[in-house]
This record gives C-alpha cells, sequence and structure tokens, in this order.
C-alpha cells in the first residue's frame, strides 16, 4: 500500500533533520496476515504491518491498533505488529507527518 505523504514532511535521518522538496520514491506498507484454522474455524490469528520508516513509535502502533479493534471484530488488536525496514536511510518522521492511509482511517 502507497502511504507516501502528500504534502512535504520532516525526514529523520543521520542524525539531523531536514523537510522534503519532493519525492524520490513512494513509501509503502505492507501487511501479511495469518491465520491458524481447525477445519472451518479461525483458532490464531495475527499481522505484521513492514513500513518503509526509519522508525515506529508508540502512538502510531497503538492508533493502528485501536483502528484494528474497531474495523475487525473478530480480531484481537494486540496481536498487529508493526514493523520498519531497517533498509531505508531516511524517510518520513513518523512523529511530523500525516499520511494518506492515517487519514483514511
Amino acid at each position: 500500500m502507497d502511504i507516501t505523504p502528500s504534502a512535504r514532511v520532516v525526514l529523520d535521518d543521520s542524525g539531523y533533520k531536514r523537510v522534503t522538496s519532493e519525492v524520490e520514491d513512494p513509501v509503502t506498507a505492507t501487511v501479511l496476515a495469518l491465520e491458524a484454522r481447525d477445519g472451518e474455524r479461525a483458532i490464531e490469528q495475527a499481522m505484521i504491518i513492514s513500513f518503509d520508516l526509519v522508525r515506529m513509535t508508540k502512538e502510531v502502533q497503538e492508533g493502528l491498533q485501536k483502528v484494528a479493534a474497531e474495523k475487525l471484530k473478530d480480531f484481537d488488536s494486540r496481536k498487529l505488529i508493526c514493523a520498519v525496514q531497517a533498509f531505508p536511510a531516511n524517510g518520513p518522521d513518523p512523529d511530523n507527518c500525516t499520511t494518506s492511509a492515517t487519514r483514511r482511517t
């Protein structure tokens, strides 16, 4: 899912912050949904969301868990795990941006 901010954002990298002037690469989130079943019955579920960010805040993860609890009534939102990919050298600072994905929720 493309979560590239639509407006200029603060980038967090290399120990200093700077404001974007253009988008060089899209920022994405990838979701892996897991489910163990016994016949027709789901016995365990979990979701992992991987973000193209340099870090994740507790507030963002808790916000996503809250949305999951509201929208997925049969899902234990405590089993939603947020992860960041280690390779981005810089990326949007989650404390200083609102993505199109968070605006839709």
